[in-house]
């Protein structure tokens, strides 16, 4: 399967804009920025969650480059901190989306993904740490 897809930042913008998400989005996700960006240990916990459920196991496991999904999901929470709803973010999103594709994960495993990192940063109160698992976690 080519994944091989040209990007389109403007559909992608558009979409953004349908979303409702903006500038103060981001700002608002900054009291998170040290837990994606300065804890590494954030990809790790993600990495553990996934591997945990059957499902995910064998996709993990099977990794071409050991290691490379964590670095993966590092540098997607640093691009989307330090590049913001930018142009070069949105084409690294929607690589990162044809990569899903390509190696059919389940859409279903990406959105519980979204829906973890909403756990890991509720809000402005933000208070857990980085050794506890987002709630519905294995332990």
């Amino acid at each position: 399967m080519n994944c091989d897809l040209p990007v389109s930042v403007e559909r992608l913008t558009w979409f953004q804009k349908r979303l409702g998400l903006e500038k103060a989005d981001l700002d608002r996700l900054k009291v998170c920025l040290d837990l994606f960006i300065k804890k590494k240990e954030f990809a790790e916990t993600f990495y553990k969650y996934f591997r945990e459920i059957p499902e995910t196991r064998i996709q993990i496991e099977h990794e071409r480059r050991r290691g490379h999904l964590k670095k993966a999901w590092t540098k997607w929470f640093e691009s989307l901190f330090k590049k913001g709803f930018s142009g070069s973010f949105l084409a690294y999103h929607w690589r990162s989306g044809l990569r899903h594709v390509e190696v059919n994960v389940d859409y279903r495993f990406i959105t519980l993904a979204y829906s973890l990192l909403r756990q890991y940063c509720p809000g402005d109160d933000v208070h857990l740490s980085s050794s506890e698992q987002p709630r519905g976690g294995r332990s």
